[in-house]
């Protein structure tokens, strides 16, 4: 045991380049880097950025490991959107052109060629889609923890090592055989993804669904009680943060906790848990909705408040 524990930390030592860097460059300081067979699950409600922040996370760390590892990827596996949806969120965010506007097919001359670029360039990073798609329905199967994991398997025999992988999300993974309740059924599933991470050696990310308790508090700041259907995040997770986006609950000028509401771009984000490292802490974030953009220029770190009724 000493033996593997030595082994380990100079591992972390010497291969720092290999662990992957939390997105948001202010909090690097504070969030150490994700090594393999870590979990870390990322609470929040619809439209609260989960995918955003996930999403943001992948590309980024896709362009690194173009630089550091070529034989390295990121694999993002999604149960929400379709990989085409996936694709229209990565040129959003690389060529600055709306989300919505792609979506009702609203695109002149000038940002065609710029879509056409963003998506030359997104053939070569290497990040790969798990998914169902809406262009090509035939073959299609559940996607189970069994598939991902064959997946994986499948990305190892074609010679690449996965780096990171990201999972959105955790309920609308399908569960493998009877359960009474969904407590059951996933809760098992996080013992299935954290068992799946220390198997693979590859950290993972998982985007989990707040409950709609969340919307009875006064600030509605997720907890890590507040996952849904699942009791098994604090224990199988590595580090858990929680996101919200005042402006859904709040109007322009009137504040969310301590904090003014100003437009649509308002992100906080919680750290909930950090299992060797500091939490309960809170960092506001500029979240771009229409481009699916993380800018972190613009941060400040604040208090954590919590989120409890009553605050």
């Amino acid at each position: 045991m000493a033996s593997l524990g030595q082994e380990y930390v100079a591992y972390k030592r010497d291969h720092k380049e290999f662990g992957v860097p939390f997105p948001v460059k202010k909090m690097r300081d504070r969030m150490y880097p994700l090594f393999p067979g870590e979990v870390l699950s990322i609470i929040a409600r619809p439209g609260h950025a989960k995918t955003g922040l996930m999403m943001a996370w992948a590309r980024q760390r896709a362009n690194e490991l173009r630089v550091l590892a070529p034989n390295r990827m990121a694999i993002y596996a999604t149960w929400e959107q379709s990989i085409e949806e996936l694709h229209t969120f990565y040129v959003a965010a690389e060529s600055a052109i709306s989300v919505t506007k792609m979506a009702k097919g609203e695109i002149d001359d000038v940002s065609w060629e710029k879509a056409m670029t963003a998506s030359a360039q997104r053939v070569s990073e290497p990040l790969w889609f798990i998914g169902h798609s809406t262009m090509r329905k035939s073959g299609r199967q559940p996607i189970t923890i069994e598939t991902l994991a064959k997946a994986l398997e499948f990305v190892a025999d074609k010679g690449f090592e996965v780096d990171i992988v990201y999972l959105d999300y955790l309920q609308r993974i399908q569960p493998v055989g009877g359960f009474e309740n969904p407590v059951m059924a996933y809760s098992k599933i996080m013992d299935d993804i954290k068992n799946l991470a220390l198997g693979f050696g590859v950290p993972m990310v998982v985007g989990v669904q707040a409950s709609r308790e969340v919307e009875t508090l006064k600030v509605q700041i997720p907890e890590m009680h507040h996952a849904q259907w699942s009791s098994n995040i604090e224990q199988s997770s590595d580090r858990v943060i929680s996101l919200v986006r005042p402006r859904k609950y709040r109007k322009q000028g009137e504040t969310f906790g301590s904090k003014t509401v100003e437009g649509i771009r308002q992100l906080l984000m919680s750290v909930l848990k950090q299992k060797l490292g500091e939490a309960d802490f809170a960092e506001w974030l500029n979240f771009n909705p229409v481009y699916n953009r993380l800018d972190d220029n613009e941060q400040e770190v604040v208090d954590y408040t919590g989120g409890k009724s009553g605050n």
